[in-house]
């Protein structure tokens, strides 16, 4: 899936990271200004501070997700087993939302 930038499987109670694919041209800004929390790193960890926070408060459920939008990439956070996250960021303007449900379908049932 050629609009796919990133794929990251976290595991939530350790901060642990299983899987990482990033796209050689998705460029993270390593900066720290006024603009940081703007970017899509500040956005990608305010929005997983947020997430785990939810999801301690709702202890066991079975499809939790949150998706937004940072400039040109569509950002989706979703649980695919306990205490199990799964982060796709991908391009917004090649965008094939039917295959990225798709895809994270995937994930979740074969996890």
């Amino acid at each position: 899936m050629p609009f796919i930038k990133a794929v990251i499987l976290s595991e939530l109670e350790d901060d642990v990271e299983i899987y990482k694919y990033i796209a050689s041209d998705l460029e993270f800004k390593q900066e720290t200004n006024d603009n940081f929390l703007n970017g899509l790193r500040g956005g990608m960890n305010e929005l997983y501070t947020d997430f785990k926070g939810q999801f301690n408060k709702l202890g066991d459920c079975q499809n939790f997700q949150v998706s937004v939008m940072y400039d040109q990439y569509f950002v989706r956070k979703m649980q695919i087993g306990k205490n199990i996250l799964l982060i796709v960021i991908a391009e917004t303007d090649s965008l094939d939302i039917g295959s990225l449900d798709s895809m994270c379908s995937d994930y979740r049932t074969n996890f």
